[in-house]
C-alpha cells in the first residue's frame, strides 16, 4: 500500500480497491477461464462467450472482496503503526495477510459458482439454485480453506511485498530509480513496475499449488454426494497422483543428465566467453551442485506442464498431434526458465571465479542485488522453449519418423521389437538434438556472455541482449554467436538420448513397483 493509501479513510481505499478490481477482472476473465479449465483438465473453450462466463459474478465479488481487502488492509494498518510513523516492511506484510483471509469466505463463494458456471454453461442464478438445492448452502464454501490461504498470501503480495520490493527498487539501483524520496515521476513508476513484477512473480509461484487444489474442489462440487466431501490435503493427495509421475520422472532424469555431462557445460561456458578451458576433474565438475539443486525442480515444471498441457488440449481420449506436443513442449520450457536463468548465472560465475555455491550467490546479491540474478532470463527463456520442443516432442517426432521410413531396418512403430525401438530412438533424438543445437546456439551464447560479465558491470540494468549482441557482433562477427558449439551440441544430443532413455526406464520403474502409491501409503 502507498503512503497516498496509507492517509486515506476506510471508505476511500475501499473505493479505490473496488474499481481497481473491476477494471482487472473484465480485462482479464479469459485468462482465468483457461487457468480454471487448465487445472481442472477439462478443454479450453476459445469463443468469448465461454472465456467471459461468469463474469458476472466475478463484478459482482470483487467490488466487496476488493473493498473487505483494502478497507481491512488501511485500517490494521494504522491500527499497528503509532501516528505519524511509516509501517514496517514486517507490518505491511502481516497487514496485508489478515486482510486476504478477511475476505475468503465472499471470494470463495463467488468462485466456486464461477468455476462452476464455466464448466456447466448455466446462468449465475441457475447455478446457484442448483448447488443449494441438492447440496445445501453450505456446498458453496467447498474449498474455503485452500481459498483463505491463497488470498492471505496474494493479498500480501499485492498489497505488501509490491511497495515493498518497490523501496528496494531505489534503495539497490539509486542510479537507475532515484531515491526513493527524491526519485522522479517517471523513476518512481519504474521502480514501481519492477517491484510489482518481483512480487507477482514471487506471489504467483508461492499460490499456484494451493490455487489449483481450490479450483479442483470447486469444480467438482456437483460432482461429489452431499455430506462430508474430500478435505483439501486429500484432494491435494489425489492431484499429486494423477500428475506427480511426470514430475517424479522428469527431476530424476533430469539430474543423471547433468551429473554424466557437466564437463560439457564447463567446456562450452569458456569457449563461449573466450577464457582457458578447464582441464581437472574439479574445474570441469565445478557449479554442479547448483545444477542438480535446480534441474531437480526445472525438469519436474518441464515434464508435470508437458504432461497435464498434453491433456488438456488433446484430452484424454486420442493421441496428442505433432503440433501439440510442440506446442505444449515450448511452453513448459518458457516456465522454467525462470529457475533456469539464475541457476545458470550462479554456475557460470562459480567456473569463472572458482567460488562455492553460497559465496557466489552472497556476493552477487550484496554487491548488485537479488534483480542480478535474473540477468540473462529472456535469452534463457527463447533458449528452453526451443530446446524443451527438441527433447520433449521433436525426439519421439522423429523416432516415429524413422520407423515410417524405414521399416526394414527398424520395424513398424507399433510392432518393433525392444533393440529396433531403442535403435531408432537414437537415431531420432540424434537428429532432434542436430536440428535443436544450430538455432538455438546463438541466444544460448548471448545468454552466457551476459551471465558471466554479471559481476564486472557496475549496479544497475546492465546491456541489454540486443545491446549484447550487437558488441559480439562487432567483436567477431557471425562466428562469434557459435563459439562453443561443438561443445554444446556434444552435450545436447547426448541429452535428448540420455533424457529420452531415462524417462522410458524410470517410467517403466515408477509403475512396475508403484513407487508413488506406496509413497500414499506412507
Amino acid at each position: 500500500m502507498s503512503e497516498r493509501a496509507e492517509r486515506l479513510s476506510g471508505l476511500q481505499n475501499g473505493a479505490v480497491g473496488s474499481i481497481a478490481g473491476m477494471i482487472e477482472v473484465m480485462l482479464q476473465q479469459p485468462t482465468v477461464a483457461m487457468k480454471n479449465a487448465v487445472q481442472q483438465g477439462r478443454p479450453i473453450h476459445w469463443n468469448v462467450a465461454a472465456l467471459y462466463r461468469g463474469v458476472g459474478v466475478s463484478l459482482a465479488s470483487i467490488v466487496p472482496v476488493s473493498a473487505i481487502q483494502f478497507a481491512a488492509n488501511g485500517r490494521l494498518l494504522r491500527g499497528l503503526t503509532s501516528p505519524g510513523q511509516k509501517p514496517s516492511d514486517q507490518v505491511r506484510v502481516l497487514c496485508g495477510t489478515l486482510s486476504g483471509v478477511a475476505s475468503a469466505p465472499l471470494s470463495a463463494s463467488a468462485e466456486l459458482v464461477m468455476t462452476l458456471q464455466q464448466n456447466n454453461g448455466k446462468s449465475f442464478g441457475a447455478t446457484v439454485k442448483e448447488v443449494a438445492q441438492q447440496h445445501g448452502a453450505a456446498r458453496l464454501l467447498r474449498g474455503f480453506t485452500a481459498t483463505a490461504v491463497r488470498d492471505a498470501v496474494w493479498c500480501a503480495g499485492y498489497l505488501a511485498l509490491g511497495p515493498v520490493f518497490t523501496q528496494k527498487m531505489h534503495d539497490l539501483s539509486p542510479a537507475t530509480f532515484g531515491h526513493v524520496d527524491t526519485a522522479t515521476t517517471s523513476q518512481k513508476a519504474s521502480a514501481s513496475v519492477v517491484g510489482c513484477l518481483a512480487a507477482g512473480l514471487v506471489t504467483v509461484v508461492a499460490t499456484q499449488p494451493v490455487d489449483t487444489i481450490k479450483t479442483v474442489m470447486q469444480g467438482e462440487a456437483m460432482t461429489l454426494p452431499s455430506g462430508r466431501a474430500p478435505s483439501t490435503l486429500a484432494t491435494a493427495g489425489r492431484i499429486y497422483r494423477e500428475g506427480g509421475l511426470n514430475g517424479a520422472v522428469g527431476s530424476l532424469a533430469g539430474m543423471i543428465e547433468m551429473t554424466i555431462q557437466q564437463p560439457w557445460v564447463a567446456v562450452k561456458n569458456a569457449v563461449q566467453q573466450g577464457r582457458p578451458i578447464p582441464r581437472s576433474i574439479t574445474a570441469l565438475y565445478r557449479g554442479l551442485g547448483v545444477s542438480l539443486t535446480s534441474i531437480a525442480p526445472v525438469s519436474a515444471i518441464r515434464f508435470a506442464i508437458n504432461g497435464r498441457l498434453l491433456r488438456v488440449v488433446s484430452g484424454t481420449d486420442s493421441a496428442p498431434s505433432d503440433q501439440v506436443k510442440v506446442l505444449c513442449s515450448t511452453l513448459s520450457g518458457a516456465t522454467a526458465a525462470a529457475i533456469t536463468g539464475p541457476a545458470e548465472l550462479v554456475m557460470t560465475l562459480q567456473q569463472n571465479i572458482g567460488k562455492s555455491l553460497g559465496a557466489t550467490v552472497k556476493e552477487v546479491v550484496q554487491t548488485h542485488g537479488v534483480t542480478r540474478l535474473l540477468r540473462g532470463y529472456p535469452a534463457t527463456a527463447v533458449r528452453d522453449a526451443v530446446w524443451c520442443a527438441g527433447y520433449l516432442a521433436l525426439g519421439p517426432l522423429f523416432t516415429r519418423e524413422v520407423h515410417r521410413l524405414r521399416p526394414q531396418t527398424f520395424g513398424e512403430f507399433e510392432t518393433a521389437t525392444t533393440s529396433q525401438k531403442a535403435s531408432a530412438s537414437v537415431v531420432g533424438c540424434l537428429a532432434a538434438g542436430l536440428f535443436v543445437v544450430p538455432i538455438t546456439q546463438p541466444v544460448d551464447t548471448i545468454k552466457t556472455v551476459m551471465q558471466g560479465e554479471a559481476m564486472k558491470l557496475p549496479s544497475g540494468p546492465g546491456p541489454g541482449i540486443l545491446t549484447t549482441a550487437k558488441r559480439m557482433h562487432r567483436e567477431g562477427g557471425l562466428p562469434r554467436f557459435y563459439r562453443g558449439i561443438v561443445a554444446r551440441g556434444s552435450r545436447l544430443v547426448g541429452a535428448v538420448f540420455i533424457l529420452g532413455q531415462a524417462r522410458m526406464r524410470l517410467e517403466e520403474i515408477f509403475e512396475e513397483h508403484d513407487l508413488l502409491k506406496a509413497r500414499e501409503a506412507l
